[in-house]
């Protein structure tokens, strides 16, 4: 059995705010997490599908049908961020361009996180970088994420809602 899938995903949930009294065209926001890419997902479909150990290839000439790869349509889940591999230990999420109104908030789409235990109650630091189609240069900072698991994530979502 694979590790990863012993453990309960948590939900990451990043909020993109616009204190300015200006309007942004093309808005990208990256999160750079310290996870290996088997710990980060963008729903259920693309956790089975990165965890899933590889299919064995047909034998050869075993006939053409069997020749043809499967291609499968991407789910709507994985339609708002892409993660990019960075080395063994670190994820980039790009959540795809959007506008951005002044004095607006934004919830971005939730990404899922495979945590093991050890990590209750530890703090990862994720670098963040914004840019705009309408403006030059960029808004970047580090994210302090506190890792609630278990029981303890619960109460907080109930006291959240």
């Amino acid at each position: 059995m694979i590790r990863e899938l012993e453990y309960r995903p948590s939900l990451l949930k990043l909020e993109l705010i616009n204190e300015t009294d200006d309007n942004f065209e093309d808005v990208v926001l990256e999160v750079t997490l310290p996870l290996a890419r088997t710990r980060v997902h963008l729903g259920l479909t693309d956790a089975e599908e990165t965890l899933r150990p590889p299919e064995e290839p047909p034998n050869w000439g075993s006939g053409r049908i069997a020749s043809i790869p499967v291609v499968r349509a991407a789910s709507m889940e994985s339609m708002h961020a892409e993660l990019v591999e960075r080395g063994e230990a670190e994820t980039l999420i790009r959540f795809f361009p959007m506008r951005t109104r002044p004095q607006t908030r934004h919830k971005m789409p939730e990404v899922m996180l495979v945590l093991a235990p050890e990590l209750a109650g530890q703090a990862i630091e994720a670098a963040w970088r914004a840019t705009s189609a309408s403006t030059r240069g960029q808004t970047r900072g580090v994210l302090e994420i506190e890792v609630v698991l278990g029981e303890d994530a619960s109460r907080l979502n109930d006291q959240a809602a």
